[in-house]
């Protein structure tokens, strides 16, 4: 890992994690073993009050979601139904090392198909990793995700002039076929309680 990309994602994970709001909206798109297009839009207080949302085409079915609560309640509202998850001690955590590590794409699509988030109750940091990190040029990285010590994934991040996400490309390698996904964020921005 070259230390200037290291210091560089480090301190992007450190300032997603303080205590300040995020508001971003996303495009993805699938290619693979799974395909589809779809919008998404998470916003999470400084206090850690969140609403996750999608919506758009998920593997040939057309998709709407949302996710609204707090760390100590959280609800899914997927198509016609509502489910109540498990509190999630450290949703904020596992939020932000999720988006940065894995991708947006990642989480919806656990609330998708298993109406869980992933990593919320503390334990993101011991199951997924990143590693082989280095600039491409000032505003670009690249590194490998590792899963409980498995390399699965490589991704390219590309920030933009306040150092925010603006575009992730990743490749996940499953047994059955590769994945790739496009995250593109038309809007990302911090902000602290007014």
């Amino acid at each position: 890992m070259s230390a200037s990309a290291e210091h560089l994602y480090a301190a992007l994970e450190q300032r997603l994690l303080a205590p300040t709001g995020i508001d971003l909206r996303a495009r993805m798109e699938l290619e693979g073993i799974i395909t589809g297009e779809l919008n998404a839009s998470l916003f999470l207080s400084p206090t850690d009050v969140v609403e996750l949302s999608l919506h758009g085409d998920f593997n040939g079915s057309e998709e709407s979601l949302t996710l609204i609560g707090d760390p100590r309640s959280l609800r899914v509202h997927h198509n016609d139904s509502v489910h109540v998850l498990d509190h999630a001690a450290e949703l904020r955590e596992g939020l932000v090392l999720g988006l940065l590590r894995m991708g947006l794409m990642h989480n919806l699509a656990c609330l998708l198909m298993e109406h869980r988030l992933d990593g919320v109750d503390g334990s993101v940091r011991g199951w997924l990793s990143y590693h082989d990190l280095h600039q491409r040029s000032e505003a670009e990285l690249f590194f490998g995700i590792s899963v409980r010590g498995e390399n699965c994934a490589h991704a390219t991040l590309l920030l933009d002039a306040q150092g925010l996400p603006q575009r992730r490309e990743q490749e996940v390698v499953f047994p059955a076929g590769h994945l790739l996904v496009h995250e593109t964020y038309s809007r990302f921005q911090l902000f602290s309680e007014c």
